[in-house]
């Protein structure tokens, strides 16, 4: 449900109360104020720069991409694009603790465990995230993200790339690049080159830190940050804009 509302004389549905909004991400008196429209905006602001999940196969779920069966994939297999989606989630989805886990995943330099820096990734209880490998930015490619996007663009010759995660979260991103990585802004970013790719790891935290690698611009946020941020609507150029 989007927004609540008044279900005057039972006009709507007989079978619920007058007023309903419940886990509404709006409310029925149309307050912004609910956790569930953030998370909401951020999933329409991922989707909105992923043209390529819209002609995806989706694969079987399974737990073999991860190091634990306590963890399930649902995979989305790009047809025609290099760009797969993976869903990652808790096999009991009624578990409410976090689970360590590594994630092997099949990219364009074969198959990758991840995270190659060290570590372990996190998947709080009842929780799902998004993986995504050979993602395309613009010129550049993501080879893959265990921090979930927010949005990218292309500005002129520049890539803005911004990413989150939850507090205190391990994650790590690979581009497909030879340039040498370079903190602009913070802290706590651990960069490697390796088989043509620059690495970049960090524990999530509640600074913003962004990370330069040739012509793109990483924003590194923590998931209450992102809430704050919002994407301008300006008009597209390209075969999306109609």
């Amino acid at each position: 449900m989007t927004y609540g509302g008044t279900n005057w004389g039972n006009l709507g549905f007989s079978g619920v109360y007058t007023s309903y909004d419940y886990g509404a991400a709006i409310a029925e008196n149309r307050e912004v104020d609910r956790e569930k429209y953030s998370e909401a905006k951020l999933i329409g602001n991922f989707l909105r720069v992923s043209p390529a999940i819209l002609t995806t196969s989706v694969g079987s779920p399974n737990n073999s991409f991860a190091s634990t069966a306590a963890i399930t994939v649902n995979p989305l297999y790009g047809n025609g694009t290099k760009t797969n989606f993976h869903l990652i989630r808790a096999t009991d989805e009624t578990q409410d603790t976090s689970i360590s886990y590594t994630f092997t995943a099949p990219t364009s330099k074969g198959q990758t465990t991840i995270p190659q820096l060290g570590g372990t990734l996190t998947l709080p209880g009842r929780d799902a995230k998004w993986l995504v490998t050979d993602y395309s930015i613009g010129d550049t490619t993501l080879l893959y993200s265990t921090a979930e996007i927010f949005t990218w663009k292309q500005v002129d010759s520049k890539t803005f790339l911004v990413v989150y995660g939850g507090a205190g979260e391990q994650h790590e991103l690979a581009l497909l690049s030879t340039s040498t990585a370079k903190t602009i802004e913070g802290s706590g970013i651990n960069a490697k080159k390796n088989n043509s790719t620059t690495i970049l790891g960090w524990k999530t935290s509640s600074t913003r830190r962004v990370v330069q690698v040739g012509n793109v611009f990483v924003y590194v946020l923590d998931r209450n940050t992102a809430y704050n941020y919002w994407v301008a609507d300006f008009k597209r150029s390209d075969s999306w804009e109609a």
